[in-house]
């Protein structure tokens, strides 16, 4: 029985984690789908989500839920600029290979860490607010439960907006004309030129979603 629960806890914890990191990955696929080079520098922008979020707390006691109103625009006005000064310049060379299209994404996340480290060293900085060690267990659901399982409020609630968000992504890019434009131009972008999409602006908007 001991076997079984550190089981099913394990996989309780697996799932609600990995529901953010698939939400993680469906960031780099968009880019790599659209663009065709694997973005690097994904880590260090999530970084700098990361520092937002933890100085609106420690400077304005702003929960970390909430300051993703603030992170998100933010990182996509980010990417937007990263997308058109630094990686299209790079596409329109002919020449360049796409390995070295890659390396640049790799300086730029060098450029990121070590500015962040430069800006606010490498000491490990967290947001403890009152709930990050909340759980809630299966005996309350159910009284005579043969095992204690217990769920991570904060982990629930972050597999709950991931799942949100990527409800929220399927449908603009099945349903929207800009979802469609995106989705054009990872199949085809020679097509979709034929077509009047504006490849450069969907990439930039891609970037900016990834």
């Amino acid at each position: 029985m001991v076997l079984v629960e550190v089981f099913l806890q394990t996989l309780i914890a697996g799932v609600l984690l990995g529901g953010l990191y698939a939400l993680i990955g469906i960031g780099m696929t968009l880019i790599m789908g659209v663009m065709k080079i694997i973005n690097l520098a994904h880590g260090e922008l999530m970084m700098i989500s990361m520092y937002i979020a933890f100085w609106m707390y420690t400077l304005f006691g702003l929960d970390p839920y909430l300051s993703t109103f603030i992170a998100v625009p933010l990182l996509f006005f980010l990417g937007i600029g990263l997308q058109k000064f630094l990686i299209n310049p790079v596409l329109k060379v002919d020449s360049i290979l796409p390995e070295n299209q890659v390396i640049l994404t790799v300086g730029i996340g060098m450029v990121l860490a070590n500015l962040a480290t430069i800006f606010f060293k490498s000491d490990y900085r967290s947001t403890p607010v009152d709930y990050a060690t909340d759980a809630f267990y299966l005996s309350d659901l159910w009284q005579n439960a043969p095992i204690e399982l217990s769920v991570s409020v904060p982990w629930s609630v972050s597999f709950l907006c991931a799942l949100a968000i990527t409800l929220a992504l399927w449908f603009f890019l099945a349903r929207t004309d800009t979802g469609k434009s995106i989705r054009a131009t990872a199949q085809d972008h020679d097509a979709a030129m034929l077509m009047c999409v504006n490849v450069k602006r969907m990439r930039v908007v891609t970037f900016g979603l990834g």
